[in-house]
């Protein structure tokens, strides 16, 4: 293959070298004195063996200075002594712009002057090497002792290591991006759950004046206004205390703060303990609270007061949905894995476009009657996974749903 003939002035540094851009792109790779790589050092090891030569090296190219950030095969003596020849072959890369192709150095005008410092180079083919949109980042480099001719395969297969080279690149910065966002998602996150805590202390404060101001209503006669306002402001503080209760433990569970105190319970007496602490608020809605148990249920390991507030919120959510006279259900049998309960209600349904996000946090089926702020099941969800179960729903519109939540054996 001919090669260039540069003269000495051509590769004098020259204003792309100086070039903002090139630098502002050169800049944001963040290679510059970093240590060695196994994706870079992989590419020259590649180089130097298909192409069968002694010497590979892939050099970023500033306005002062060239970093070589891999090289194979150079001597230490000559490692230590390559920054300015470097810059040099460097300078006269990016001032060409296209491939450098030495075949005797002691011909090219440049190369022969850095005989001092390259005494053992005796040819040299030099690729640019470029970012996404083309700004010159630096070269990438072969060279041998002895002059030699360089072949178009040569350049093909050293122009294919730089794609190769721009890739890494490429993706490197990209997991930089990524890991800087999670950075910033880590610190917005936080900063979301001290606000809250903040708000939701604060909250419990003038609720808690709020709870006691209204007890001081016992005992007093009221008209059956007053009676009725006053019954409305509690149920709202409560529905607010209940509010402040799961923002603060969601904002626990987000941060996986979530501590369990695991003990072995007996299913039916899980199942027993449930509906009685659910059976008044049922009779209140006018709703039926049955239970299944099948006989003779292994022994789970679990967290008896957080799984006692999953079957709160799954058989509040059931009697909130279903219309007075009806039933809701609540069963527990033995499966091949464990234990499973179920609570059914035969409400109005979910559609099916919204079950897959129905255990999402502050997520809610639009148009309900009773909202609240879509933590609940997200909240069930957590406390379940947390011991090594699984929950899951099945609904049909107009018919009703399904709640299953699976635990393991203890």
């Amino acid at each position: 293959m001919s090669h260039d003939a540069l003269c000495v002035s051509a590769c004098e540094p020259a204003e792309l070298v100086r070039d903002a851009n090139r630098l502002s792109a050169l800049y944001k790779t963040q290679l510059l004195d970093t240590p060695a790589e196994e994706g870079f050092d992989r590419l020259t090891t590649m180089a130097a063996r298909l192409l069968d030569v002694p010497m590979a090296f892939i050099s970023l190219v500033d306005d002062q200075r060239a970093f070589v950030k891999s090289h194979y095969g150079l001597p230490k003596p000559l490692a230590n002594d390559w920054a300015h020849p470097s810059y040099v072959m460097g300078q006269c890369v990016l001032a060409k712009g296209g491939p450098l192709i030495i075949d005797d150095a002691a011909q090219h005008p440049v190369a022969a002057s850095l005989s001092k410092f390259l005494p053992a180079m005796g040819a040299f083919l030099g690729v640019p090497l470029k970012d996404d949109s083309g700004e010159l980042l630096g070269y990438f480099a072969v060279a041998d002792y002895r002059p030699r001719l360089w072949y178009p395969r040569d350049l093909d297969l050293l122009s294919e290591l730089t794609h190769s080279a721009t890739r890494e690149i490429r993706l490197r910065l990209a997991v930089q991006e990524v890991q800087q966002h999670a950075r910033c998602a880590r610190i917005a996150v936080r900063a979301r759950e001290e606000l809250l805590a903040v708000v939701a202390h604060d909250l419990r404060t003038p609720l808690s004046v709020l709870t006691m101001a209204f007890s001081l209503f016992d005992g007093i006669i009221l008209n059956e206004r007053q009676r009725e306002v006053v019954n409305h402001a509690q149920k709202a503080s409560g529905h607010m205390g209940k509010l402040i209760d799961e923002l603060l433990e969601i904002s626990q569970m987000e941060q996986s703060q979530l501590e369990l105190r695991l003990s072995q319970l007996d299913p039916h007496k899980l199942l027993e303990d449930a509906v009685a602490m659910l059976q008044p608020l049922a009779e209140r809605s006018g709703i039926r609270l049955l239970t299944s148990c099948e006989q003779a249920l292994p022994v789970i390991k679990g967290d008896y007061e957080r799984l006692l507030r999953v079957f709160s919120n799954l058989v509040s959510n059931a009697v909130k949905f279903s219309l007075p006279g009806s039933t809701v259900w609540v069963s527990v049998v033995r499966d091949s894995q464990g234990v499973r309960f179920t609570v059914s209600d035969n409400g109005p349904g979910i559609a099916e476009s919204d079950l897959p996000f129905i255990f999402d946090r502050y997520w809610q089926v639009k148009k309900r009657e009773h909202q609240g702020v879509g933590l609940g099941l997200a909240i069930v969800k957590t406390i379940v996974e947390a011991h090594g179960g699984t929950i899951r729903v099945s609904s049909t519109l107009g018919e009703g749903s399904d709640f299953c939540f699976h635990l393991p054996l203890a």
